[in-house]
């Protein structure tokens, strides 16, 4: 996520990096020094680890899956430059994100329930 502001990384040509920086960061997730061992990572994976996108997983199969999606989807919405169309993503990506959370903790509850239902069943 950023802040909304522009990494303060300065290229050989003079000119300042386009990206936004990181929350609590002056610099990009390419610019960043203390992040060069995940990019160095991401190089070295290349197009190999096709089965996760920022360490959410491509296929979604289940409730943890899409809350992880939704929650990195709100924050690249939030680190982007405010628009009205981009507030009402951000309400929109909210919303599913609390129902998504409201159907995880529904799923932990009812699996607590079964299990104290195997429970008394033996």
């Amino acid at each position: 996520m950023s802040d909304g502001k522009k990494c303060s990384f300065i290229k050989p040509n003079g000119e300042q990096c386009e990206a936004y920086s990181l929350t609590n960061s002056q610099f990009c997730f390419v610019h960043a020094p203390e992040l060069e061992g995940k990019r160095d990572l991401a190089r070295k994976l290349g197009g190999r680890h096709k089965e996760q996108i920022a360490g959410i997983p491509l296929k979604i199969a289940s409730a943890e899956d899409v809350l992880d999606l939704l929650s990195l989807a709100v924050g690249e919405l939030v680190a982007m430059p405010a628009t009205v169309a981009q507030a009402k993503a951000i309400v929109n990506a909210a919303s599913a994100l609390l129902d998504t959370l409201e159907m995880v903790e529904f799923e932990r509850k009812l699996d607590l329930l079964e299990a104290e239902q195997n429970e008394i069943k033996k």
